[in-house]
């Protein structure tokens, strides 16, 4: 995941990359438990149709959701993933630009090139990009 090597290579101080190492391992180990769980327990409540039916398989999570909890904890839930999933896509959309600044502008156009320059660079870069991203969405 590039966003999360990003986060890694702006520590500013060798010894947080310990703890931060710790931490990230931790984290991955409680969302791909807490994945695999919401994934039995969609099976459990959806039971042959989880296996056979790709679009409920999908839907599973929400399903699962609207009958083992109540409407109010269902919706904060649901909120949580779609929360999660714009801070991945705009980690992502920040990559992205840093890398068509740094990577490309910098390292082919203009090596001598300033931060203010840069930034205006990565701000057309995260424009352009959105803007090829919601018509890929379109389709």
């Amino acid at each position: 995941m590039p966003h999360i090597l990003v986060r890694f290579m702006a520590i500013k101080d060798s010894a947080m990359i310990k703890k931060s190492r710790i931490i990230a391992m931790i984290w991955v180990v409680i969302t791909l438990v807490a994945a695999v769980c919401v994934g039995v327990i969609g099976l459990a409540f959806l039971g042959n149709h989880a296996i056979t039916r790709m679009p409920v398989r999908q839907r599973s999570f929400s399903w699962t959701l609207s009958r083992a909890v109540p409407s109010f904890i269902a919706g904060v839930l649901l909120s949580a993933i779609l929360a999660a999933a714009m801070s991945t896509a705009d980690s992502q959309l920040l990559v992205a630009a840093s890398a068509v600044s740094n990577d490309f502008y910098k390292a082919l156009f203009r090596r001598n090139a300033s931060n203010k320059e840069l930034m205006w660079v990565s701000r057309a870069a995260v424009m352009i990009i959105a803007v090829v991203a919601y018509l890929l969405a379109l389709d």
